[in-house]
């Protein structure tokens, strides 16, 4: 398919310290988190747009007004929007149905994902195009880093306890009483907790305060 047919939208918030990874700050201070948290969306949009697959925009919350979008802007083939919506599903059916009305394919995918790849990608809008409806990449920790979609309606995103375990499950049980059909691909480590930083090899005891961006080589794992 054109990649102009497709899209790829990035869910993110602007990196203010004691804003974000906030379940990492008792291992982190707030602004080592905002640290980490730009580094996760960098690295995120480095593999989307070097993937081609896909025009790529990156869905904001709160605002643009931070300088860190505007060097997003500067270094990377992008569009911005913010996000709108009273929670996050109601703001991710609202990006998904903009969207579909402009192209066929979109993918919404997280920062929290260091482990993202082009493969990972160009494999989810492949079974799009085989004639699924949605596809969904769970998280090892019960929820999803990906979901790609063909269609799109505001249940898939109601009731859906949103950070917990069951996002993955609710999903499924919301595709099922819509009948849509779907399929579910290999699960990937994002990073919300501690724990998900040891999980990829990484000791969170010895992560200096100020977070390094060289720490970025450790997200090399695609």
């Amino acid at each position: 398919m054109n990649p102009y047919q497709r899209r790829i939208l990035i869910f993110t918030k602007a990196p203010e310290p004691g804003q974000v990874k906030t379940r990492l700050q008792s291992h982190l201070d707030p602004v080592a988190c905002a640290n980490l948290h730009k580094i996760l969306t960098t690295n995120t949009l480095s593999v989307a747009c070097q993937s081609q697959l896909a025009s790529v925009e990156l869905w904001i919350t709160p605002s643009f007004k931070h300088p860190f979008f505007k060097d997003c802007q500067r270094r990377f083939p992008i569009n911005c929007n913010i996000q709108t919506g009273t929670n996050l599903g109601a703001r991710m059916h609202l990006a998904l149905k903009q969207s579909l009305t402009q192209c066929k394919s979109v993918i919404i995918i997280g920062t929290d994902c260091p482990t993202m790849s082009i493969a990972y990608l160009r494999k989810a809008f492949e079974i799009l195009e085989t004639g699924k409806d949605i596809v969904l990449g769970p998280a090892k920790d019960g929820g999803y880093v990906l979901l790609g979609a063909q269609r799109s309606h505001r249940d898939l995103f109601s009731d859906i306890a949103w950070g917990s375990n069951q996002v993955l499950a609710q999903t499924q049980t919301a595709l099922n009483h819509l009948g849509w059909s779907y399929a579910i691909m290999n699960s990937l480590q994002d990073i919300d907790r501690p724990e998900d930083l040891s999980s990829l090899g990484i000791d969170i005891h010895s992560v200096s305060q100020t977070f390094s961006l060289s720490i970025l080589n450790v997200f090399r794992l695609r």
